[in-house]
């Protein structure tokens, strides 16, 4: 089970943007049919989005990434830039909150505002943009394409659905580096300052609404970590007037670090930490999507025959032991592929149209010193693959019949591809008397 999450993760996660701009590109060029199936048949064992991610490695040579490489650039620039200013930010507004003039404490609900509150909110907003056609997030993706073309000097575009996550985690990343810089600046201020905490309201609110309110923020740590959750008698002691303040303990405020500390860490950091995951998830599966439903034709090619091809034989073996030894069969079995005068590539094709299994494939009848290498390999069952329009040479009936003295040899005949690779007549007359000639009853003749 373990294994089948990592495969579905790996696949998951291995599609990138840069792939996506890649495959923009490369449906541009005017890939043959053939050579899309053999590569779909030389990775027959990869499924579709691992197939695509090798297609897209193996011919991303063949277009100008110049452009691609910018795109990625830009986006990185613009995710430098944010999490620069949004620590900064946080840092800046750390500071200005825990500003203390030594006569009033630090408002409690204004901390708490920009540390929990505002986060949670930020959060389900963000959620609820994932899973939803999000106003904000699509009308801000006209003008997240304007900055990334003010950057490339040219007019970009994008999947509306990819730009919207791009939208998104740039936001995450944004309000993420805002939480560290806010607990960072938190942090500071208490180590060095002498802060003292405090609330008040012109509305008569009790203390005891306060401690539920404050308390309901603390919910993640309160069973565990008790003393790092306002009693109370604590807030009770920290409730202040600007007409009264001498009664206030200072010391006692100061008890409230270990609370906004804690606050701080879960909803600005921690909470935005787990938004930015599941919005990087989230984006990863829909560029996944997108990729896969822009590559169908691709896919289609890979994986589907260029022709498919039934024998018209019905009985298992037809006319056997014809005279001279030459006997017609429909059944295939064999250990090893042999293609004359062909390429692998070729005998890939043709086997895919009789819904066969390659196995092992080897190309003879073109270089001697080959074919010497094949006559040494230790065949019991051949499929030889001969193309029917060649003329039946002395150099390719040796050939053949050297095989036929250590292994059964079932010739096919394979004719022209517009024929549905299927032989004319008279080459099937033609290469049937040459073969009866060899008077070996090692030797097949499969008829489609």
């Amino acid at each position: 089970m373990k294994i089948a999450l990592l495969k579905k993760a790996d696949a998951l996660f291995s599609m990138s943007l840069k792939d996506y701009l890649i495959l923009q590109k490369l449906k541009k060029i005017d890939f043959s049919t053939q050579d899309l199936r053999t590569f779909g048949l030389q990775n027959k064992n990869l499924n579709s989005s691992a197939l695509l991610k090798k297609f897209i490695a193996k011919n991303q040579n063949k277009i100008s990434q110049e452009n691609l490489l910018k795109v990625i650039k830009v986006l990185k620039k613009i995710n430098f830039i944010l999490l620069i200013v949004g620590f900064i930010l946080g840092l800046i507004s750390s500071f200005i909150l825990l500003t203390y003039s030594g006569k009033e404490p630090v408002n409690l609900f204004y901390y708490l505002f920009f540390a929990a509150i505002f986060p949670i909110f930020w959060a389900v907003f963000t959620i609820f943009s994932i899973f939803k056609k999000s106003f904000l997030s699509f009308n801000l993706s006209y003008y997240f394409e304007k900055l990334i073309s003010y950057f490339l000097n040219e007019n970009f575009k994008i999947d509306k659905k990819i730009l919207k996550f791009l939208i998104i985690l740039r936001s995450a990343v944004f309000s993420l580096s805002f939480g560290v810089g806010l607990l960072i600046g938190f942090l500071i201020i208490v180590f060095t300052q002498d802060i003292a905490f405090g609330w008040s309201s012109t509305v008569n609110i009790s203390s005891k609404a306060v401690f539920n309110f404050l308390n309901f923020f603390a919910l993640p740590w309160k069973n565990f970590l008790p003393t790092f959750a306002p009693s109370l008698e604590l807030v009770e002691s920290s409730k202040f007037f600007r007409l009264n303040s001498n009664f206030l303990d200072a010391q006692t405020l100061a008890l409230w670090w270990k609370y906004l500390f804690l606050v701080t860490l879960t909803y600005s950091v921690i909470l935005r930490g787990i938004v930015f995951l599941i919005s990087y998830y989230f984006y990863k599966k829909t560029l996944k999507e997108v990729i896969l439903n822009d590559s169908k034709e691709f896919i289609k090619a890979f994986k589907n025959p260029i022709i498919s091809i039934k024998s018209d034989n019905k009985n298992s073996t037809i006319n056997a032991a014809l005279k001279g030894g030459l006997q017609k069969t429909d059944k295939l079995s064999y250990d090893a592929v042999i293609i004359l005068n062909g390429t692998k590539n070729e005998a890939l094709i043709f086997l895919d149209s009789l819904n066969l299994e390659p196995k092992t494939i080897y190309s003879a009848g073109i270089n001697l010193d080959d074919d010497k290498k094949i006559l040494q390999k230790d065949f019991k069952e051949v499929l030889l693959i001969v193309k029917s329009w060649d003329i039946p040479t002395f150099d390719f009936l040796d050939f053949i019949k050297s095989v036929a003295k250590k292994a059964k040899v079932t010739i096919v005949l394979a004719g022209l591809k517009e024929n549905g690779f299927k032989p004319s007549g008279d080459e099937v007359l033609i290469w049937e008397s040459k073969l009866k000639e060899l008077n070996s009853g090692n030797i097949f003749l499969y008829m489609i």
